[in-house]
């Protein structure tokens, strides 16, 4: 019984913890999306570019993994 509510208890607040960092991630997308429409020298705006590429990337694993979470059985 106390490792089922474990369990529950791990799983509950994974979902939270992901979620918290999907909002954080959607938030400095956008920033790194400002900063490259702000312009600047062409190296800067490359090195932005792949830092908005990785951070895309993160989201997208970020995602899998929540809907992973939800999917877990108890």
């Amino acid at each position: 019984m106390k490792q089922k509510f474990n369990r529950w208890l791990a799983k509950i607040r994974l979902i939270h913890r992901y979620e918290y960092l999907q909002e954080v991630n959607k938030i400095l997308e956008e920033y790194l999306t400002q900063r490259i429409l702000d312009g600047g020298s062409a190296d800067f705006i490359a090195k932005g570019r792949q830092d908005l590429i990785n951070k895309q990337n993160e989201i997208k694993e970020t995602t899998k993994m929540l809907d992973f979470l939800r999917t877990v059985k108890l």
